[in-house]
């Protein structure tokens, strides 16, 4: 069975200075100020209680923004978010990034996404920088892109908050024989039953400030994802 490499995508994948991808959206300019409006009612809405722990209501603003942004058609303007992005440098590739997914592609490492993000975002992200995603896992060790789509699938839309840590899913990690685990926040690491210890199945690798979780290794805020191939190699 191959490795996986089990990553969270914004501060992990992105540069520590690049914005959410809940964000981008208003930053880029694209859309009209209703859209910003109704953006930020929402924001002012529910981010207290996101801060209060009421998970409930993140997951209900979350389905509210993404329905918000398929009214404003914005699966039509992602490309063109990503590249003002870019531009703007609101969304920026951590160093390395190409680096590590041409390694990802070479050495047949299966890498999967896991956020609170938007998927069709990242999936133009990551696109432009060499790797081509789907959304879901067509496959059982397949990579992919698990976060909050934009398009229902069977009449229904995934929204998948912090809080959900469904990326802690088993089924996430069956079937692989080796497991990287990389991340910035506690969340990233809440893999159940696991113990993060050098040389055992799971491994973590914190790209923060300080070693958040117990066994996970500190690579550091600014690290780059170079630092990661030569510790998995």
């Amino acid at each position: 069975m191959p490795t996986l490499i089990l990553a969270d995508f914004s501060k992990t994948l992105t540069a520590p200075t690049s914005k959410t991808t809940w964000s981008l959206f208003k930053e880029s300019g694209l859309f009209p100020a209703d859209y910003a409006a109704k953006r930020d009612e929402f924001f002012e809405t529910y981010r207290p209680l996101e801060l209060e722990g009421d998970n409930a209501m993140v997951s209900e603003w979350f389905g509210k923004h993404l329905d918000l942004l398929v009214e404003y058609w914005a699966s039509g303007k992602m490309a063109d978010v990503v590249h003002s992005s870019l531009d703007n440098e609101t969304l920026l590739p951590r160093e390395g990034l190409e680096e590590f997914l041409a390694y990802v592609k070479d050495s047949g490492t299966a890498l999967r996404i896991v956020s609170s993000g938007i998927s069709e975002l990242i999936q133009k992200f990551l696109a432009l920088h060499g790797a081509k995603l789907s959304i879901g896992f067509p496959e059982k060790t397949s990579s992919g892109i698990y976060a909050n789509d934009l398009v229902l699938h069977d009449g229904t839309r995934n929204v998948r908050t912090p809080a959900d840590k469904l990326y802690a899913t088993a089924s996430l990690i069956d079937g692989f024989d080796r497991v990287v685990v990389l991340g910035d926040a506690p969340e990233d690491f809440a893999v159940p039953g696991v113990r993060y210890v050098e040389g055992g199945k799971v491994r973590g690798y914190s790209l923060t400030d300080e070693t958040i979780v117990p066994g996970v290794a500190f690579l550091g805020k600014d690290a780059s994802l170079t630092d990661l191939i030569d510790r998995i190699a």
